[in-house]
């Protein structure tokens, strides 16, 4: 009985974790160029509003 439950258990698959998305890799690489963008987007604007502004 005890082999029948384990059975049972191990053969539903791997469980998924909550709130965890599989990606292939390009979608990986799209999410992650992405991030990028916006993290040098927004040094950008520090930098930019850093600057003396000359007239």
């Amino acid at each position: 009985m005890a082999q029948n439950e384990y059975r049972d258990q191990n053969d539903r698959g791997a469980k998924k974790k909550a709130g965890v998305l599989e990606l292939d890799a390009q979608n990986a690489l799209l999410a992650q160029s992405k991030q990028m963008t916006n993290q040098m987007e927004a040094m950008l604007k520090l930098i930019t509003n850093a600057q003396p502004q000359q007239a």
